[in-house]
């Protein structure tokens, strides 16, 4: 017989209930929500767990009936309501059929809740000559349905000497910063406001707004590589007609 099955089947014979489970908690992102918790103190190994939710009632998580340490359960679907107030509840239980107490999370209400967070855009950034476009992919969760962004707070840094402004723009799935220098790069930090005022987690984007220039004459790394091309060639195919003792055309750029 395993230790594990010896303990279980001692505390059954005892009557001795099963350590609760600890820290009960719910977290809650873009309208998603998960149950956290840890096995209680000397909680033997082979315990499983199960979770319970309550609006008016309580009622089992049929997904979450049989967790293990570690685990977590996602009560998405069972809290649909984002105004409701609900509860959860986990408790432990053994093979042999010993069980815990049950241990509660606190009151959770998903829009107000201070455990309800929005999560960061998807966002891309792309140069257009003195401008940056930004490019806001729809958010595909719950929250698409139930609540939208209401503005972007962006900070538009310059990475070459780190000159940099702030602005406030309502929320389009894209939008032109304009008014910036030609190919520099600038990084933007893109976050997010909702209307229940909670705000995203800021995220960096950087990109080029035109393809960077490499000296005051404005000659692209492209013109560059042509040059030293022409640089190399002998002046009879270059010129065919061109005579003297000169072999090699070399262009200086200024």
């Amino acid at each position: 017989m395993a230790p594990w099955t010896a303990a279980l089947l001692l505390l059954l014979h005892l009557g001795i209930s099963l350590p609760a489970p600890t820290n009960v908690s719910i977290t809650s992102v873009n309208l998603e929500h998960t149950l956290h918790f840890l096995p209680g103190s000397e909680t033997p190994g082979h315990t499983h767990f199960r979770i319970q939710v309550m609006k008016s009632v309580w009622k089992p998580a049929a997904r979450c009936s049989s967790l293990e340490p570690g685990q977590t359960c996602e009560l998405s679907g069972l809290m649909k309501d984002p105004w409701a107030r609900y509860q959860a509840r986990a408790q432990a239980y053994s093979p042999a059929g010993s069980t815990s107490d049950w241990a509660t999370s606190g009151l959770f209400q998903p829009m107000t809740h201070c455990e309800t967070a929005v999560g960061p855009p998807d966002v891309s950034v792309a140069g257009c000559g003195n401008c940056l476009v930004l490019q806001v992919r729809p958010l595909t969760s719950r929250w698409q349905q139930l609540e939208r962004y209401r503005h972007m707070l962006l900070s538009v840094r310059r990475t070459r000497d780190g000159v940099q402004f702030h602005m406030s723009v309502d929320y389009e799935e894209k939008t032109v910063i304009g008014y910036l220098e030609p190919g520099v790069e600038y990084c933007v930090m893109v976050s997010m406001v909702a209307f229940i005022k909670q705000k995203s987690a800021p995220v960096k984007y950087c990109a080029f707004t035109s393809p960077p220039r490499n000296n005051r004459s404005g000659t692209t790394t492209e013109d560059w590589v042509h040059a030293l091309f022409l640089s190399v060639q002998p002046v009879e195919t270059l010129f065919p007609k061109m005579k003297g003792p000169i072999s090699f055309v070399r262009l200086v750029m200024i």
